[in-house]
């Protein structure tokens, strides 16, 4: 073709457009040659593709006849004899000792299973026998109070109340003499004792007895004197012997006294201290708030003032703005009225 265009010079014009025209389609049939064979190649990879896909799993590619000859089990029971050959030929393949295996691999589960299985019992059982042991001795405990309860003496304020009521004698009554009652009347208006366990109490009481075994030394009477002091002694250790507190040490009476006075004051003082600083913190917060309610006060002021020197301005911009406007109006007006007075007149303003 080549050539044939290098002697175009001498060739017409129709001639060369034949040429062209067979050259053309001569391209355009091997090209759609080449098309067709390239999407047939395509076809047969993606077909290879597939079929690997579904051959894979058993490890052998099949081809696409041996595919079709494979036939599905149609009943039940032919599906339960092939998967009973195929468990056959896995177990030949892993070996004879795999069931073996499988039994002690099994046996050995079982016993971990079991094992945790008694430990959970031993926890729970021992969690109940301790949970039983703590219900015993709180009954023990709570028996053991109630009799010491029972076996406590009667109440000091019982023993002085009963001796205070005093026992009802029978007055002789005379013949034809009438009897309105026989009630001995009890003085209720007897004040109450205080307590014994004081401190203040307990020395009162001692110094009340030395004073009048000392009263009674100085008349003279010493045998009466030892009396109450052996009565005193006596007293003091049968209480110590029933377990009752006795304070018959002045010294030590003293300090206790002392302590409880020290320890009142001390309590006086952090109150004391407590009420300054609560005082304190009032008057803060108080001073503070006073403070914060002035500055917000000044702030809405300065605002204020701020908003009227704006809207001020403002105005002052618009007043300034209408005035041009009206100016230029008049300005405006003059001119056509200057204009139509010259018309008027028949000559025109410079």
């Amino acid at each position: 073709m080549i050539d044939q265009l290098k002697t175009s010079s001498n060739m017409n014009d129709t001639e060369l457009r034949k040429t062209i025209d067979t050259e053309y389609k001569f391209l355009s049939n091997v090209f759609e040659q080449i098309k067709q064979f390239r999407q047939s190649e395509t076809v047969q990879e993606k077909g290879t593709e597939r079929h690997v896909q579904v051959t894979n799993r058993t490890g052998k590619i099949k081809t696409a006849k041996e595919l079709k000859e494979v036939q599905r089990a149609k009943t039940l029971e032919e599906l339960h004899q092939r998967l009973d050959s195929y468990k056959a030929s896995k177990a030949v393949k892993k070996g004879p000792n795999y069931e073996r295996n499988l039994k002690r691999k099994i046996k050995k589960k079982s016993k971990v299973l079991k094992a945790k299985e008694e430990r959970k019992k031993l926890a729970r059982r021992v969690a109940k026998e301790k949970k039983a042991e703590q219900k015993r001795e709180e009954e023990e405990t709570k028996r053991l109070l109630e009799k010491a309860n029972l076996e406590k003496k009667p109440n000091v304020a019982e023993i002085d109340c009963k001796a205070t009521i005093k026992p009802v004698t029978e007055v002789p009554v005379a013949k034809g003499s009438i009897v309105f009652n026989k009630l001995d009347v009890v003085d209720e208006s007897v004040k109450a004792k205080p307590a014994k366990d004081r401190p203040q109490v307990a020395l009162q009481k001692l110094e009340k007895t030395q004073r009048l075994i000392s009263k009674l030394k100085e008349k003279g009477n010493i045998d009466k004197a030892a009396k109450i002091q052996d009565k005193v002694l006596w007293n003091n250790v049968l209480n110590k012997a029933e377990g009752v507190r006795v304070k018959d040490d002045k010294e030590k009476i003293k300090k206790s006294i002392k302590r409880v006075e020290d320890r009142k004051k001390k309590s006086e003082k952090k109150w004391k201290e407590r009420i300054e600083h609560t005082q304190k913190q009032m008057e803060s917060r108080q001073k503070k708030r006073k403070e914060n309610l002035k500055s917000r006060k000044d702030q809405k002021i300065k605002k204020k003032i701020k908003k009227s020197i704006k809207n001020r301005s403002r105005w002052r911009a618009d007043r300034r703005s209408e005035r041009k406007i009206s100016s230029q109006g008049k300005t405006r007006r003059s001119r056509r009225r200057l204009r139509s007075q010259s018309r008027r007149d028949g000559h025109c303003p410079e």
